[in-house]
């Protein structure tokens, strides 16, 4: 048996006692460190992943021409078109080359948005980024 279910066992089973009676509350025990522990999975892992796939479908679906992305094979590059239909996205990687990569829409992992009117001392755009992790 694994390490967890002997913990609950040894836990939920009464003691030999001197008064020979036997414990009628032990699987009532079993039932809830079992439901205990499906809620801490709940909250601390399938609610996280559900929270993160919907922002991640959120940032697929507001996709537009012009931003400024990052893929989850590290490539950054500007959108230059959105097909939808195709759940496909094409990115200009390089403009000066005309380099276009076409990849599926799903593989974009973060929008790297250029705030317009916030400049440093060093004349420099600070940029946001949007992320869906």
């Amino acid at each position: 048996m694994s390490l967890p279910v002997q913990l609950i066992l040894a836990v939920s089973t009464p003691a030999a006692g001197g008064d020979g009676e036997a414990g009628g509350g032990g699987m009532f025990n079993l039932i809830f460190m079992a439901l205990a522990m499906y809620l801490v999975f709940w909250f601390l892992i399938f609610r996280p992943q559900r929270k993160q796939q919907a922002e991640q479908q959120r940032l697929v679906n507001e996709l537009k021409k012009g931003d400024r992305v990052q893929t989850s094979s590290g490539i950054i590059g500007t959108i230059h078109k959105v097909e939808k239909e195709n759940d496909q996205v094409v990115l200009l990687v390089d403009a000066s080359q005309n380099v276009k990569l076409t990849m599926v829409r799903s593989s974009v992992t973060t929008v790297i948005r250029d705030d317009a009117g916030a400049n440093d001392k060093n004349n420099t755009k600070n940029e946001t980024v949007e992320s869906a992790n």
